[in-house]
């Protein structure tokens, strides 16, 4: 029986040739060049390729992603400007038993075929929903969600975000208003809060309800932090039903704890009307 060593490949392939281990042929195998007694490691050329690849397909996906052109707002933790197309999905469980966080890398970006109406310095509007800005808050134009509608935040002295009211359209197929609510619940806990932080979203109320008169479907809910448990912000989601088929949606963010922001909040609530 022939010593171990590298010997003309079996299958007759000129110039290839595969090592005999003293008892069978090896899946080692190498071309003319290769010593006939030095045994070749293929695997390390293996492992090499698929780590080139690995590498190749990372540095493609960063170059074609749409990160956007938005900028990173102060507390709650940033909210990370980014652009792309929202799937509208029912949220997960927490560890609390609410529905919670499942993250995201791109907003609800809506295009429904509606016409945007001119922004108002009084109010925000989206064509079918209307709402008072309370007073010292600032004009935030389209949120982030859709491409029409209007938004307000709150800043405290320290120029921190602390409040957000906003109305917008959209457009999402056969989605029912429950599950684009629950969708639009899960995306705003993980896009406007920085995950960093940690964010616990707890989910209070998930029903039917009727608001100014029409048909909606409202979320209300919570996030907290694990190490701040008094500086949770409340969050209110409603989802409207329009007669043109399409759906209008109020977001409203704010501090659990400070009853003046609260205020704020819910007079302006109170001012919405549809239709």
């Amino acid at each position: 029986m022939a010593e171990p060593g590298w010997y003309p490949d079996p299958s007759g392939m000129p110039g290839l040739v595969r090592y005999w281990d003293g008892q069978t042929w090896t899946q080692d195998v190498s071309g003319p060049t290769l010593p006939a007694n030095k045994r070749g490691n293929p695997t390390v050329w293996i492992i090499a390729g698929v780590i080139v690849l690995m590498v190749a397909l990372i540095v493609g996906t960063l170059m074609v992603r749409p990160w956007g052109t938005g900028t990173t707002d102060p507390v709650p933790g940033g909210r990370p400007a980014s652009s792309g197309v929202w799937t509208p999905g029912a949220p997960t469980a927490s560890s609390s038993g609410g529905e919670g966080w499942q993250g995201s890398t791109a907003p609800p970006l809506s295009d429904p075929q509606v016409s945007c109406p001119e922004p108002s310095t009084r109010q925000l509007i989206d064509g079918y929903l209307t709402m008072t800005r309370p007073a010292g808050w600032d004009d935030y134009g389209t949120p982030d969600w859709t491409t029409c509608g209007s938004s307000a935040r709150l800043y405290d002295a320290e120029d921190d975000w602390i409040g957000t009211l906003e109305v917008g359209p959209l457009t999402l197929g056969d989605s029912s208003p429950q599950a684009v609510a629950s969708s639009l619940w899960t995306w705003t806990a993980a896009e406007y809060f920085n995950p960093d932080t940690d964010p616990m979203p707890v989910l209070s109320t998930s029903a039917a309800t009727t608001v100014a008169g029409k048909s909606a479907w409202r979320i209300t809910g919570k996030l907290t932090w694990a190490d701040d448990p008094e500086g949770s912000f409340d969050v209110l989601i409603e989802v409207f039903q329009r007669p043109d088929g399409y759906l209008s949606a109020v977001y409203a963010d704010w501090p659990s704890n400070d009853k003046a922001t609260t205020a704020a909040v819910e007079g302006a609530l109170a001012t919405l009307t549809a239709g």
